[in-house]
């Protein structure tokens, strides 16, 4: 059936088509009491048209008789695609569970008011050193899904964000300086980036925070621990092109650096394990740096068992400030950030 202006408005009284027979048979085997001796015909005749009113009043519909696109949904004739939402992926730290930490936590709270789906990036983080590229590589496959994992429809176009915590930070910041950078495989999808959030970054630029963190530091000025990836250093961006929000506190091992010798011997450690091979030994490791910057070995040791063993940190909730609970307003915060960012596209300051 069609409007006045010619457009198809459902079908109705007097039409004649297959699908007609299709929705009696539907309605004979869902609404038997009222529609159960409908005619086995393809034409749209009175006895349809009374049976769809008496279904349209049980729905709170619209009472036409007529069967349009929002009757077929309601009846369940049809099932409407899933809708486009924004999609938010997490990336959790060394050792955490894919759906444990802040990051998931963040996108977790999003999704439940119905603002974006969420895909964590499962990856190879109980690796000594590090296994960050598994990391990357599982977010460049997400990235190269029209549809991800968890069902969620992913079309070029789709406005997403992501946010990482500790490592997961470490596999964000590689993903962003390797993925989305212009000729880079993902970045097509650079255009539709609304926002980073990261906890605990040690690829952290000089001075970046988050402005609803600032009560968390007492000097803003210092920098992730990674001496060679950051933001600024050479062979990195001069900065992110896309609205970025650090959150940190003061004192975290791997957000809030400094350059100086009383950092230098913690970014080797860092650099160590994050970053490179300590050959399965790492007493040897630790002896060797203790040697290079002259300090006692178990100060060393305790830095590497800082770095790689902060799970236990993560499980009782306690510990150093990088491991410790967030405080409500710190999360609060990168909740509101990311549904701002989400929210408004064409939205850029960070």
């Amino acid at each position: 059936m069609n409007g006045p202006d010619g457009k198809w408005v459902g079908f109705g009284l007097g039409d004649d088509d297959p699908k007609v027979a299709d929705l009696k048979a539907f309605m004979r085997a869902k609404f038997a009491s009222y529609a159960g001796d409908l005619a086995d015909t393809t034409l749209y005749d009175q006895q349809m048209v009374d049976a769809v009113k008496e279904m349209q009043a049980r729905y709170q519909l619209p009472v036409t008789g007529i069967v349009n696109y929002a009757t077929q949904v309601k009846m369940g004739f049809i099932t409407p695609p899933d809708p486009v939402k924004p999609i938010i992926f997490t990336v959790e730290g060394h050792t955490s569970p894919w759906n444990v930490g802040p990051a998931a936590d963040t996108a977790r709270i999003i999704e439940s008011e119905g603002l974006c789906r969420w895909q964590g990036v499962g990856y190879n983080n109980g690796a000594l050193p590090f296994d960050n590229q598994s990391g990357v590589n599982e977010l460049a496959r997400l990235l190269g899904q029209p549809t991800l994992d968890n069902g969620a429809p992913f079309p070029l176009g789709t406005p997403w964000a992501v946010a990482g915590f500790s490592q997961g930070s470490t596999v964000v910041y590689d993903a962003y300086r390797t993925l989305l950078q212009p000729g880079q495989i993902h970045a097509p999808r650079a255009a539709d980036l609304k926002g980073v959030l990261v906890f605990g970054n040690p690829n952290r630029q000089s001075g970046s925070i988050a402005p609803w963190a600032l009560d968390l530091v007492q000097d803003a000025s210092s920098h992730g621990l990674d001496p060679l990836k950051r933001f600024g250093l050479s062979g990195n961006p001069d900065g992110p092109a896309h609205p970025w929000a650090d959150v940190w506190r003061q004192g975290d091992l791997f957000a809030d650096a400094k350059d100086g010798p009383a950092f230098a011997p913690k970014a080797a450690v860092y650099e160590a394990v994050a970053r490179a091979d300590f050959f399965s030994d790492p007493y040897s490791l630790v002896a060797q740096i203790a040697d290079l910057f002259s300090e006692p070995f178990d100060e060393i040791w305790a830095i590497f068992l800082a770095i790689v063993d902060g799970v236990k940190f993560l499980a009782t909730g306690q510990g150093a400030p990088h491991y410790a609970p967030w405080p409500t307003h710190t999360m609060a915060g990168g909740i509101q950030w990311l549904k701002d960012r989400l929210a408004d596209p064409a939205t850029i300051a960070a």
